[in-house]
């Protein structure tokens, strides 16, 4: 009997795999010890990011990132009980009419222009005078809204906003917490950590830190895919309860959370399994009564988030072509000449997205991102290639098809943000083709800890960028004397100082985490159905190594 099965069924099969589990990197811990440990480095990494978001969240002024303004009056209209709309025509030709009070609606003095500060507007006193006013926020899935808004109808001043912020921060800290520990957990030498890394940028961490149900969904992306990879592409047959859970609660928060949500979701799944049909996993999958109930949880998401936006015309974003109706070729060339543009803010050009860093700041990123593509297609086999390419065509080439057929009707309105939820699955699936294909523990713990050096303090800089440019602008003449985050005209509610020492406290730890945590054994994966008859002649050989 030759045959090895990866569940080890047959007693050949179970000591073979004894022998392999020994071998690798030391004994892997028992189901307590696994647990124990779990939660805390789960509990770390939420602190990590937490602070990290929450720098943000006091740094930044009352309406600092795009649309939060009408963000935050949706959520106090939902907590309010204002659930189903009162449908508008102004706003562009979409919004809704809602009641809110005078202290939470902002006019917009210093958004679009990088040189003024926020000093031309007043904070949030609490005035709660109510009076009428339209977004175009107030179409979209009430879930989120309802979760942030108690603080805002509590206390309609910057304690509110402050509260339903940190409420945001902690979702998404929580998300991503849950996204790095499966990275470290179920990947040789945490080296699907980098993917995450590279996944989470300074312009997912702006918006996850402010009243946008968008950070929500970018987080719920990351965290959703850091489960999926290991989960539908590792051969063991065994279904890791913990990855189908993660898989779960990310799956059903992203498909609940914005129009596009189900789609990011299907995307997914069908790159992952589906392209080519992996006949094996799906099997293994369908036996889990587990999976069965958390694909019905998702899918009554799904299906709930699709009908809501076709009953409010969620995806209305409104008219801002100014009537202008262009040819087939100049949209093609529009959104061709686009694609830096987005490519630039999924990275970071951050408050109303008025404020770009210097070049390097990008190209950095974008180098270690494209590498890690390149890289990790050139390993893979065919299944994973062919898995790649497929979520790179969703990730990028869908956004642009739909960009491509709306110019005419709603304008350019495609930003980096919107894609960033289903585009980091691109450098976790890279990864976990790197470290399955032939990178080593020494090489892997290289490459952790260059990520951790490069990009972490791109996080730091860009804050304190931002912060000069709402604090007192960029201005164009005499630049390095105006870039101290500690002056300006404005100041955020709790000091200059204190985001920036939150921010540095986040990522140092984070750092920490990832430098100290990559030596950790981890569960050795099965081989691939391809390796299982050179495994079962080995086996039969006295004397002969087992491979690890």
């Amino acid at each position: 009997n030759n045959r090895v099965d990866c569940d080890g069924s047959d007693g050949m099969g179970r000591s073979m795999l004894a022998q392999r589990d020994r071998l690798a990197q030391g004994r892997f811990p028992s189901g307590a010890v696994e647990a124990t440990s779990g939660r805390q480095q789960w509990m770390l990494v939420f602190v990590a990011f937490f602070l990290l978001f929450g720098a943000w969240s006091v740094a930044a002024p009352h309406a600092g990132s795009p649309d939060e303004d009408d963000h935050v009056l949706r959520a106090y209209d939902v907590a309010g009980g204002n659930i189903w709309p009162t449908l508008a025509e102004e706003r562009n030709k979409t919004g809704v009419s809602v009641m809110a009070p005078r202290s939470l609606i902002r006019e917009r003095c210093w958004q679009w222009d990088p040189t003024k500060s926020v000093a031309c507007t007043s904070d949030p006193g609490g005035d709660r005078t109510l009076e009428r006013t339209y977004l175009v926020a107030g179409r979209y899935q009430p879930v989120y809204y309802g979760l942030v808004g108690l603080p805002l109808r509590w206390s309609p001043d910057w304690l509110g906003i402050l509260l339903a912020r940190f409420i945001s921060c902690a979702v998404c800290a929580a998300l991503l917490a849950m996204a790095l520990t499966d990275a470290m957990r179920w990947s040789s030498h945490r080296l699907v950590a980098v993917g995450v890394l590279v996944a989470v940028t300074p312009m997912a961490v702006e918006i996850g830190s402010s009243v946008n149900p968008n950070g929500l969904e970018i987080a719920a992306g990351v965290a959703l895919f850091s489960a999926a990879v290991p989960l539908l592409r590792r051969t063991e047959s065994r279904v890791e309860r913990s990855l189908l859970w993660h898989f779960g609660i990310a799956g059903t928060v992203l498909s609940a959370s914005r129009v596009l949500g189900p789609l990011w979701v299907a995307i997914g799944i069908v790159a992952l399994v589906l392209i080519p049909p992996n006949w094996l996993k799906i099997r293994q999958l369908l036996r889990q009564r587990a999976v069965l109930a958390w694909s019905a949880l998702m899918g009554v998401a799904a299906c709930g988030s699709l009908a809501w936006t076709y009953a409010f015309d969620a995806g209305n974003l409104g008219d801002f072509t100014g009537g202008r109706q262009v040819g087939l070729g100049e949209r093609l060339r529009s959104c061709i000449e686009a694609i830096g543009i987005v490519a630039d803010q999924m990275v970071g050009v951050t408050s109303w997205l008025d404020t770009r860093l210097p070049s390097p700041f990008y190209l950095i990123w974008q180098f270690f991102a494209a590498a890690l593509v390149v890289w990790g297609f050139v390993l893979a086999d065919r299944r994973g290639r062919v898995s790649l390419v497929a979520l790179m065509a969703g990730a990028f080439g869908i956004p642009f098809i739909m960009q491509f057929a709306i110019v005419n009707k709603y304008g350019l309105i495609t930003q980096g943000r919107y894609v960033l939820p289903v585009a980091a699955s691109v450098p976790i699936l890279a990864t976990f083709l790197i470290q399955k294909h032939g990178l080593g523990r020494d090489h892997s713990l290289v490459l952790l800890r260059m990520c951790a050096v490069l990009l972490l303090p791109l996080h730091l800089i860009c804050l304190a960028y931002t912060m000069v440019r709402w604090q007192g602008g960029i201005k164009k003449d005499g630049l390095l004397d105006t870039l101290n985050p500690l002056a300006g005209e404005w100041h955020p509610p709790l000091g200059s100082a204190t985001p920036l020492v939150a921010a540095t406290a986040g990522l140092l730890l984070l750092g920490w985490i990832l430098w100290n945590e990559e030596s950790a054994p981890t569960a050795p994966e099965c081989p691939e159905p391809s390796e299982l008859s050179e495994l079962s002649e080995q086996a039969v050989q006295p004397g002969a190594p087992v491979p690890g």
